[in-house]
């Protein structure tokens, strides 16, 4: 029996590193751009990035930094030190799984945290994420190994190092320590006082770098409200989309509908069935998947700034995976194979194709590749700020947003993405070349259309990625009207 489960796990493992090794060659989108430039000069260059980023610690790029001057500064090589920390995510999992369920209740846990689109995306990018995953996983396993193995201090030490690594990743993880610091307060956790100590002591490390950058810039709700602004505002009625996109979408009508019956009926046991669940297990992971995003939204809603994004409350969606594994356990055999088995068929049809790279991302290179042939010396008029950082990375050409969605001002951390990046106000019509590149969607081309009377068409090239109509771009070729024109 051991030997079977041996074997599920590292066929979950496998199919879980082939998921996210899958399409690490494609371009680097805005987020990832800022992770490469803030790492790869002097390490007093990474720290000023740090502190003019305000909202993530150093941690993700201090190894960044070391990893590109071992391993090389491919798109490749860069996210396979997040396919790294994905697959000690995906370990860890596994012995949170067949903690706290058994046979395929547990498998169901290890392969849809593998396979779960939003989950591949988010463990995959060049980002801090993969490393949120992995220690807050490996602060519940740690946790549930306290209660089980007499082994000294070994599990608690690694508890307080995974409490420090995740609070060095996130500010966030705070939230979801806390929910863990209050389910051990009031539990009949074996060496209590030992599991807060470690965990306290490990939270509170990240105290002094919190006060060196308050040291440095402001930390207060206004001065990092520009750093968010990318987070829209909940509402009651979209609170559900924390979940709904860990499992994809139906393209049929009602399918958030059907996909709410079948968690709830999973869930159902958790109510009627409650006294075969262990308490203290079952308070651990009900608490860490509902804690955190109960006061991410409440502040997101009504506070000063917005947190209110998926990638902000990976563990949190591990939690929730793990309370329908628990679920699950407490079915009778047919019902919990039908509804793991429709669950997980449901996240690899439609989520993981869903958030494939190649969906989600801009094609920058092949982009940046279309525009040098069409004209290498020309500037490039893009549509806002944010594609303006993704197609400067790729093209040697001048950049210029047509729009600016969200300002240098409101964006403190453009710098870092666009060296030398000044504020260009005067107009397109001074441009000294006679001919202009824009790129724009093909429904909205407010560029091209602001430009017809200084500039006519010359040439244009379509882009198209992605499964939706609107992953469509058109690059146009622009001349100078002449003057009797």
């Amino acid at each position: 029996m051991l030997r079977q489960r041996q074997l599920w796990v590292a066929a979950a493992l496998v199919l879980g590193t082939a998921a996210r090794v899958h399409g690490i060659g494609y371009s680097l989108n805005t987020d990832e751009i800022f992770s490469v430039r803030a790492s790869s000069s002097s390490l007093s260059y990474l720290v000023e990035a740090v502190i003019a980023d305000r909202i993530h610690p150093p941690l993700y790029l201090l190894l960044l930094h070391f990893w590109m001057q071992g391993v090389g500064t491919s798109e490749v090589a860069i996210r396979l030190l997040s396919v790294a920390a994905s697959v000690g995510f995906l370990f860890f999992v596994s012995g949170v799984a067949f903690r706290i369920a058994q046979g395929w209740a547990a498998l169901f846990v290890v392969l849809f945290c593998a396979l779960s689109g939003a989950l591949v995306y988010y463990t995959q990018e060049a980002r801090p994420y993969p490393f949120v995953a992995l220690f807050g996983a490996m602060s519940i396993w740690s946790l549930l190994n306290t209660q089980k193995v007499a082994s000294g201090w070994r599990h608690h030490v690694l508890y307080g190092v995974a409490c420090a690594g995740l609070m060095y990743s996130q500010y966030m993880g705070a939230l979801f320590l806390l929910a863990q610091f209050g389910v051990v307060l009031l539990a009949p956790f074996q060496y209590k006082r030992r599991l807060l100590l470690c965990g306290f002591l490990g939270a509170l490390s990240v105290l002094p770098w919190l006060a060196f950058v308050a040291a440095k810039t402001s930390l207060t709700p206004t001065a990092i409200q520009g750093n968010l602004a990318w987070i829209d505002r909940p509402t009651w009625l979209n609170a559900w989309q924390l979940v709904v996109p860990v499992f994809g979408w139906m393209p049929v009508a009602r399918a958030t509908l059907l996909l709410t019956a079948l968690l709830l009926l999973t869930l159902a046991p958790l109510l009627v069935q409650h006294r075969r669940v262990e308490w203290s297990t079952g308070r651990l992971i009900a608490a860490g998947a509902l804690f955190p995003p109960a006061v991410a939204f409440l502040v997101s809603a009504y506070g000063p700034v917005s947190v209110w994004a998926l990638r902000q409350l990976i563990p949190s969606v591990l939690m929730i995976v793990c309370l329908l594994g628990l679920g699950l356990t407490l079915h009778r055999p047919v019902l919990r194979a039908g509804l793991g088995g429709t669950l997980l068929a449901w996240a690899v049809v439609f989520g993981l194709p869903a958030w494939a790279r190649h969906n989600v991302d801009w094609p920058t290179k092949d982009i940046a590749r279309v525009l040098t042939e069409m004209c290498p010396g020309c500037t490039v008029i893009v549509p806002d700020l944010p594609a303006a950082v993704n197609v400067a990375f790729y093209s040697h050409q001048p950049v210029r947003p047509f729009e600016r969605q969200w300002t240098v001002a409101q964006l403190p951390n453009l710098p870092y993405s666009l060296p030398g990046y000044r504020d260009q106000d005067q107009e397109l019509a001074q441009d000294e070349s006679g001919q202009l590149l824009v790129l724009c969607g093909t429904a909205v081309c407010k560029a091209l259309h602001a430009l017809r009377s200084r500039y006519h068409p010359v040439a244009h090239r379509e882009i198209a990625w992605g499964i939706e109509p609107w992953q469509r771009r058109v690059v146009w070729l622009l001349g100078r009207r002449a003057p009797h024109e």
